[in-house]
């Protein structure tokens, strides 16, 4: 995985929905952040959410966050984003590019990704023909 050396975490329920997770233990800042743009490597297909939990991805990373083409959901929890980078962000994002950002409201991103993932999962076990 080409983000292993950053320390990030992937999770994927196979049926093509995958999250990749950047948390405070991460080692991705504002000089590596170009390394996720080989998300955009990704086809597009697959649903993709990006989560970044580090303080170390500032208003300097903005350019770069904005040219992520392949991400669905980008979540910028606890991020050293200011909350006018945070607007000037969501403003540069690709057309499609659903951002959310639980700073002030306290939520608990991982349970609601999670809750997320797992209920695609069922959806996609519900439409399989029965055995």
């Amino acid at each position: 995985m080409p983000f292993r050396e950053l320390r990030a975490d992937f999770l994927h329920n196979g049926f093509g929905v995958y999250i990749l997770e950047f948390h405070d233990y991460s080692l991705l800042n504002d000089d590596n952040a170009t390394r996720l743009l080989l998300l955009n490597e990704m086809p597009a297909k697959y649903e993709l959410s990006l989560m970044i939990e580090t303080e170390a991805v500032t208003d300097s990373s903005i350019d770069v966050l904005s040219q992520l083409q392949t991400v669905d959901y980008l979540y910028v929890e606890k991020s050293g984003l200011s909350s006018d980078g945070i607007m000037r962000l969501q403003s540069l994002l690709p057309d499609g590019t659903v951002a959310e950002y639980y700073r002030q409201s306290g939520c608990d991103n991982h349970a609601l990704m999670t809750e997320r993932a797992n209920r695609r999962l069922v959806m996609v076990d519900q439409m399989r023909p029965p055995a």
